[in-house]
């Protein structure tokens, strides 16, 4: 995956793990963008590319190619927001809003550490035809959210849009909004 660590195991039979090396490639025979480069305290390799490619990573006893495996290098995929254990909106107390206290971007089905953010992100509150629209820098609701979802009464909607993350590799995305009516 892009931007993130990928490690990688090499299992040998009968061949010393430390005379064995590893490279990667792109068609062209040129190198991906990234690196990669062998964890001292492990031992494990570790890709991280740079840019999406398909990329030949190979196995090498000395100067001996011993095999060759393509990999796609592919986007980290874009999280969904959630507020506590509500990843789609829908309906919610006011208690159960402030027990959960900002926003969590979630990478569903996801093996890979990847370190995700909360930079902004907007709230609009509607109730009956008042609108009001507040903002937030990272995933803690801001005191002007904090008081309107306090005072909310059943039947208000607010809609969390504008949410953008920060990867651990510095790039952004903005997120799918969320809609909650108060109970």
């Amino acid at each position: 995956y892009i931007g993130v660590d990928n490690p990688i195991r090499i299992e040998t039979s009968g061949l010393p793990k430390s005379e064995l090396s590893v490279k990667w490639r792109v068609d062209r025979g040129e190198p991906p963008s990234g690196v990669i480069y062998k964890d001292s305290i492990t031992g494990t390799y570790i890709a991280v590319p740079k840019a999406p490619v398909f990329a030949f990573l190979d196995i090498y006893y000395h100067d001996t190619l011993l095999s060759s495996e393509q990999y796609r290098c592919k986007s980290v995929p874009t999280p969904r927001a959630t507020i506590g254990s509500k990843y789609n909106g829908g309906t919610v107390t006011v208690k159960n809003l402030i027990d959960n206290v900002g926003l969590i971007p979630v990478l569903d089905n996801f093996d890979f550490a990847c370190r995700i953010s909360v930079v902004s992100y907007s709230m609009t509150y509607t109730s009956g035809g008042t609108k009001k629209t507040v903002f937030a820098n990272g995933p803690v609701y801001s005191a002007e959210m904090k008081s309107l979802i306090t005072n909310a009464k059943p039947d208000d909607v607010l809609l969390f849009q504008d949410i953008i993350v920060r990867y651990s590799d510095g790039s952004t995305v903005v997120l799918a909004p969320i809609a909650f009516i108060i109970v």
